[in-house]
C-alpha cells in the first residue's frame, strides 16, 4: 500500500465531502486550512490502526 497516494485520496474525498456539506456557510475553514486538518486527522487513523494492528 502506498501510504502517501493513501493520504491524498482521503484527503481529497474528505474535502469533498466537507465542501458539500458546507457550501455558502460563513465562517467555514478555507480549503488549505481543511486539507492541513484533514492531514493530522489521517496521521492520527494511521498511527491508531498501526497500534491497534500490533495488539492482535
Amino acid at each position: 500500500m502506498d501510504v502517501k497516494e493513501f493520504r491524498a485520496d482521503f484527503v481529497e474525498a474528505v474535502n469533498g465531502v466537507l465542501e458539500k456539506h458546507f457550501k455558502n456557510l460563513e465562517g467555514v475553514p478555507c480549503k488549505a486550512e481543511l486539507t492541513a486538518l484533514i492531514g493530522i486527522v489521517f496521521s492520527v487513523m494511521i498511527s491508531l490502526m498501526a497500534i491497534k494492528g500490533g495488539k492482535e
